[in-house]
């Protein structure tokens, strides 16, 4: 990167409580969360367990809306007229799916992708349709990459 360039990369850590499939095999909560930045997993080959730092950690109890309350920033970022990107990453049944798209239909559900979409529109339906922006152009990209195939 040249002089004055600047990059703003933030990597959260969301975690899924364990599923009634675990319950049942009496599977245990591997993770522990020592602070607001750091996650300790224990297992079997790790007794005392190995612990990660990242930007922010969203323990199992850490809703829909608290998590998005760390995207929208870059929401914000975007309709300033910057590039953003938003990614999920993580083995299957993870909660990528959960985090990024959710439930529709539940307001306390509903995943960043349809909390973005509703901030845009919000935003755009407050422009002044006589201002120097009285049009609108929107486009948004969602992938899924699955056995590294974009499905």
């Amino acid at each position: 990167m040249g002089d004055g360039e600047s990059v703003n990369i933030k990597v959260l850590c969301r975690t899924r409580p364990i599923n009634q499939k675990e319950i049942d095999q009496g599977e245990p909560m591997c993770v522990s969360f020592p602070s607001e930045t750091e996650i300790k997993i224990k297992y079997s080959a790790i007794p005392e367990g190995k612990t990660f730092v990242f930007d922010k950690v969203f323990s199992p109890k850490h809703g829909q809306a608290y998590v998005y309350k760390y995207i929208r920033p870059v929401v914000m970022d975007v309709l300033n007229g910057y590039n953003a990107t938003v990614f999920a990453y993580g083995q299957t049944s993870a909660g990528k799916s959960h985090t990024m798209e959710g439930v529709l239909a539940d307001k306390n559900l509903k995943g960043i992708i349809p909390r973005v979409i509703d901030d845009i529109f919000k935003f755009v339906s407050k422009m002044d349709p006589e201002g120097e922006y009285s049009q609108v152009l929107i486009k948004v990209a969602y992938y899924e990459v699955y056995n590294e195939k974009i499905q």
